[in-house]
């Protein structure tokens, strides 16, 4: 096996979420771990804040996770996406009974727009108390989120939304910590009609805030990284989180130096799609397809199924030295299998047993990770020979 293209989430990490950084609009940045300790930080009371509680809210009310409680109000079940029960976990602590608020707003649900890998966000729109209209509860990825919010929330007031600034906590959370982060937002909507259209409800969003999670390099991956690259495996991590995030990543693993410029500046300046850079190691979903263009699909005289990038030669020139591809879609994987098999690699392919059964059938070697994130690394990829 020549390839190996595998998730960052539960392959190369833990799959183990914990919250760790906050920034909301009237503080600038809050330690986590240090705001569980204590709620009252430089004479500002966290718990009395608006702008927190929306937050709050829209963890609980935006979120198909569950978390199962005792008497004692222990944890005893959980169940669900790992993020969002990192986030239930957060909001749980600044919130005296979870489960009825939960409960009591789920009456009040009117539509549902779940998180999809193409739109990187997910809705919920709700009924208002007073019954004058609606409430649309949004998160999801900054990248393609920010650009729709156009006023933030300071404590009890709305006001225009500073981007810039909020662009360096992005930033800052992703270079310096590699922390996945969550963007929540919200509006409020009093025509019916605009409910059932997701591109209008994301109109003039209310900016509320930012969590990084934090999800731990897994500590046998660096090793079992190196061991795969002295073997001659080529391992290319696919992940939904940003450039950012990547690089940071990227330089933990020891697969990719920090840049002087982002790696699609490079692409973009590239004149001549032949000559790709030796020195560009990540690049993003959107650059891939558009370099690698379409999989065509199709049966030959005997009637097998075929399957054929658009521009391959395009794609040849990247591929060996691309090391990770950020802010993916469903496409992605589907078109570095069909690239490096229509080059004749054989290639390994990991990926969820329900979300990505179809592609890893046609992988030479499917590796099927399904739930079982307690499965360390390096049984995985002993799977692949």
């Amino acid at each position: 096996m020549k390839f190996l293209i595998t998730d960052k989430t539960g392959c190369i990490t833990e799959n183990e979420n914990v919250a760790s950084k906050l920034y909301h609009s009237q503080k600038k940045e809050i330690d986590i771990q240090r705001l569980k300790e204590n709620p009252i930080i430089e004479d500002h009371n966290i718990k009395n804040n608006q702008t927190f509680f929306q937050i709050t809210k829209n963890i609980c009310i935006n979120s198909t996770a569950i978390l199962q409680y005792n008497d004692k109000k222990e944890i005893v079940e959980e169940s669900g996406n790992s993020l969002e029960i990192a986030l239930l976990k957060f909001a749980s602590h600044y919130m005296a009974d979870i489960q009825g608020f939960r409960s009591a707003q789920e009456k009040r649900k009117k539509k549902i727009f779940p998180f999809t890998n193409s739109s990187k966000r997910m809705i919920t729109i709700i009924e208002k108390a007073n019954g004058e209209g609606f409430r649309a509860y949004i998160k999801g990825s900054p990248d393609l989120i920010l650009d729709n919010c156009t006023q933030e929330q300071v404590d009890g007031n709305i006001i225009p939304i500073d981007r810039n600034k909020i662009r360096k906590i992005v930033r800052k959370f992703g270079i310096q910590e590699s922390l996945r982060m969550v963007l929540f937002a919200y509006r409020d909507i009093f025509d019916h009609k605009i409910i059932n259209s997701e591109e209008k409800i994301m109109q003039n969003l209310i900016f509320s805030g930012i969590i990084g999670i934090n999800d731990p390099l897994r500590a046998e991956a660096e090793t079992v990284l190196r061991v795969c690259k002295q073997a001659g495996l080529n391992i290319i991590i696919v992940t939904g989180d940003n450039m950012q995030t990547a690089h940071a990543l990227g330089k933990l693993i020891n697969q990719s130096e920090q840049q002087q410029s982002s790696s699609n500046q490079l692409l973009d300046n590239e004149k001549n799609s032949n000559m790709v850079p030796k020195e560009y190691q990540i690049m993003d979903g959107e650059h891939l397809r558009n370099y690698s263009g379409s999989v065509i699909e199709f049966k030959n005289r005997y009637g097998n199924d075929i399957s054929k990038l658009e521009r391959i030669i395009d794609f040849n020139n990247i591929i060996q030295h691309l090391k990770i591809v950020t802010k993916t879609t469903s496409e992605d994987k589907r078109t570095l299998l069909t690239g490096l098999k229509e080059l004749k690699y054989v290639v390994g392919l990991t990926g969820d047993d329900t979300e990505d059964a179809k592609i890893l059938k046609k992988a030479h070697v499917p590796i099927g990770i399904g739930s079982s994130s307690d499965v360390p690394i390096n049984q995985r990829f002993k799977l692949c020979g």
